[in-house]
């Protein structure tokens, strides 16, 4: 039945049935007009007036095409109520309410339209959703930032403007006044460096420079940087490489900034002192890093949002020289690289995973 289904697919066939079959009843009723009307009257007339002869084929001709046109519109008037309504409707996303789906009926031509109306409606809609969420963010960035900024830029205004003013300080207080201008300077750097790392990475102009590296060997020179560091605060650091010759092509200064990044998260939120343990592990088709660490039994961490901008997993900490970015930027690299970053919380215990494809 494959005829079938192509005459009802198609609104032009569907036309010419709709024609045929109008043609047809139309001379069905011209046949029974003739034969029951004008064909009694001119058998029982001897002398035709040729006037009323004219009426006579006239009115034939006005109730053939009266029956062809009545029965047309009837045969077509489900489809033009559909289409009318498409129109109403396109006319009403045009005017901005994108929440309409316009009901799909049939298998044609129609259909198809609605169909692509209603996709496009829908993609229209989470355009615009993510337009408003970027602004949203935008204005989230400039607020959150701004008042991280403002933190460390009125210390060290106001710890020059006690310089200008004391001029009786003795060596040690003139020392420790710069010490802490030096402190809110780099801290200001920091907020400044990651605020324009993170608007960067958002762009969609964006390119990465690849290159083939043995992420492994990156992993134990960063790690044994870091060992000075973290030890000072009572950390040690655990490495694991389970898998030799781990190259990968990657964006390599992106890739460090992914993982000092979560090692400078180790050293804010890590319980002190404890073990932190990073393992570095080949799969078929990835490679995933990992790093646990261990918190505060009472730190309450959501997952779901570590990695959100401006998250800290501790609230109360807004002077650690973060704007809460680290881990947003440590996402957005590792999508970049067609990867994927999430973490896990037992208890007192957290881990970072990090897997990007070989």
């Amino acid at each position: 039945m494959k005829w079938k289904k192509v005459i009802f697919r198609k609104i032009s066939l569907q036309l010419l049935l709709a024609i045929f079959v109008s043609y047809v009843l139309a001379f069905f009723i011209l046949g029974l007009f003739s034969k029951y009307v004008v064909q009694p009257y001119l058998l029982h007339t001897y002398e035709i007036n040729p006037t009323l002869y004219n009426i006579i084929l006239f009115l034939i001709l006005l109730t053939t095409v009266g029956v062809f046109i009545v029965s047309f519109l009837l045969f077509v008037r489900k489809k033009v109520l559909y289409l009318k309504k498409i129109s109403n409707e396109i006319t009403n996303i045009a005017n901005g309410d994108l929440e309409v789906e316009i009901e799909v009926r049939g298998h044609d031509e129609l259909a198809n339209l609605t169909q692509n109306i209603n996709k496009m409606s829908a993609e229209l809609k989470a355009k615009f959703e993510h337009e408003r969420l970027i602004e949203q963010s935008k204005n989230e960035l400039i607020s959150s930032v701004s008042h991280d900024l403002r933190t460390p830029l009125t210390s060290i205004i106001g710890y020059l403007d006690l310089l200008k003013q004391n001029h009786h300080l003795n060596k040690e207080e003139f020392l420790e006044y710069l010490d802490i201008i030096d402190a809110k300077t780099q801290n200001l750097n920091y907020l400044i460096n990651d605020l324009f790392e993170y608007t960067k990475l958002t762009s969609p102009n964006l390119a990465l420079t690849y290159s083939n590296i043995d992420i492994s060997l990156l992993l134990q020179q960063l790690t044994s940087e870091y060992h000075a560091i973290l030890k000072s605060e009572g950390i040690s650091v655990n490495l694991e490489i389970m898998n030799k010759d781990m190259t990968l092509c990657v964006d390599v200064d992106k890739i460090v900034r992914v993982f000092t990044n979560l090692l400078d998260n180790v050293r804010k939120y890590a319980v002190k002192p404890s073990d932190v343990f990073i393992v570095l592990k080949r799969n078929e088709t990835d490679v995933l890093f990992s790093i646990h660490n261990q918190v505060q039994s009472n730190q309450r961490v959501d997952t779901n949002q570590m990695f959100d901008q401006f998250y800290r997993a501790n609230k109360s900490r807004t002077n650690d020289g973060s704007a809460g970015l680290g881990l947003s930027i440590s996402k957005r690299i590792v999508e970049l690289h067609n990867g994927e970053v999430w973490a896990e919380h037992d208890g007192e215990l957290i881990a970072v995973y990090v897997q990007l494809p070989l």
